[in-house]
């Protein structure tokens, strides 16, 4: 692919993310345009979440990732909450 090429990717949130988000728009999953090397953090970004400050779990292609992990063409990832134990 060129420097400037982009991916497209698939997302999905937890449900009480996805209310908040315009992206979504009533929609359970998105796809998303990013440029070739982004990092589940910077599709987290570019829908208007803070992976960090709001504790999200990211599942790449069904397998639990970091948010430095970069994203290939027709990935599927999901944003999830993280679950406190007790």
């Amino acid at each position: 692919m060129p420097a400037d090429a982009t991916i497209v990717v698939r997302l999905r949130v937890a449900p009480t993310l996805r209310h908040t988000l315009p992206a979504f728009a009533g929609a359970k999953e998105i796809e998303v345009h990013l440029a070739q090397g982004a990092t589940v953090y910077d599709l987290a970004a570019a829908v208007g979440l803070d992976m960090v400050q709001m504790g999200l779990l990211c599942v790449l292609n069904g397998q639990t990732a970091s948010a430095e992990a970069t994203l290939q063409q027709g990935d599927e990832v999901r944003l999830l909450h993280r679950l406190a134990g007790g």
